[in-house]
Parts: structure tokens; C-alpha cells; sequence
């Protein structure tokens, strides 16, 4: 809480976990929550990708909530799948540091305030899913690939550095 980070080592168990300000970040361990997982504004969770995030009640990201995927670091590359963790976020971030990992949709994906991409490559092309965001879709050194799927941006698109691999017809 209060502004800090803090990281897991192995596997939590816990009954509620309520992320009100600051960050956890999973680092590759897996959270059980028997209770109601929620991030709330200013709170962020940061995950690799892979780790498995359960809540027996409920997941909930709240306005101005922050998920950040960061690939595992491992300059391999690595395919996450991250609709398993949730396909309705507030911000996210696509930020790879290795730049190699991919993070793939497996069904639509609402992004409700800012999307931003500066490392690795977001996915929604091999499922041919929607992106849909409310707020900046931010392109700064990664990747959006977008070919088969379709995205609708309901605010400005600013592309950096990086690709974005639109589809064909409109871009709405």
C-alpha cells in the first residue's frame, strides 16, 4: 500500500487482496485469492504474462487501475496469453524489457483508459480479435499487431517508434 512496491518471491494464498495505492508485482509467482481480488485507483499489478491470478469472488479493476505486463526478462521469446488474466482493463501496458516476449489475445479486449506498447508485441491478429480502447493507444518501441483482428480507438493513436500492423479497411 501507501505508494510502495512490492514483490512476490513464491506463491500467495489469501483470502481478499485489495491493491489500493503502489504495485505488486508477481514476478512469475501465482496469486490465489479465495476471497475478491481487486485493484483499485493507483494501484497497479504487474504480472509477466504466464502467472495464474484466481479469485474465487471476483476480479476487479477499477478506474484508473494499472496492469502492466512485463514478459519474464529472459531474452527468449515467449508467447502470454493475457485475456486468461482479464479481457476488461483500465490502463495497460505492454512493456517487454527483453522486447522478444509476445502477448497474445484469446478474445476481445476493452482497455477503458490509456494503452500504451514499449516493448514486446501485443497480439490480437492470430485469434483475429477487437481492441477496443477509450483513451491513448501508444505505440513507443513495441509492437501492435493488429492484421486479422480490428481495432477501435475512441481517442487520438500515437505512434513513436515501434509498429503497429493495422487491419485492412477501416480503422475506426
Amino acid at each position: 500500500d501507501n505508494g510502495t512496491a512490492v514483490a512476490l518471491t513464491s506463491s500467495l494464498k489469501s483470502g481478499n487482496c485489495t491493491i489500493t495505492s503502489g504495485k505488486l508485482m508477481l514476478g512469475g509467482s501465482s496469486l490465489t485469492v479465495t476471497g475478491t481480488f481487486k485493484v483499485e485507483a493507483d494501484g497497479i499489478l504487474e504480472l509477466y504474462g504466464s502467472e495464474a491470478v484466481s479469485a474465487t469472488v471476483a476480479k476487479t479493476l477499477e478506474t484508473d487501475s494499472s496492469v502492466v505486463f512485463t514478459g519474464d526478462g529472459d531474452l527468449d521469446s515467449d508467447t502470454h496469453i493475457i485475456t486468461d488474466f482479464s479481457s476488461d482493463y483500465y490502463n495497460l501496458s505492454i512493456s517487454d524489457t527483453g522486447g522478444l516476449d509476445i502477448f497474445r489475445t484469446n478474445s476481445a479486449v476493452n482497455v477503458n483508459g490509456a494503452l500504451s506498447i514499449t516493448g514486446g508485441t501485443l497480439d490480437i491478429s492470430t485469434n483475429a480479435n477487437t481492441l477496443t480502447t477509450a483513451g491513448i493507444l501508444t505505440v513507443d518501441g513495441g509492437t501492435l499487431t493488429a492484421t486479422s483482428g480490428a481495432i477501435d480507438a475512441n481517442s487520438h493513436v500515437v505512434i513513436s517508434s515501434g509498429t503497429l500492423t493495422a487491419p485492412s479497411g477501416n480503422f475506426n
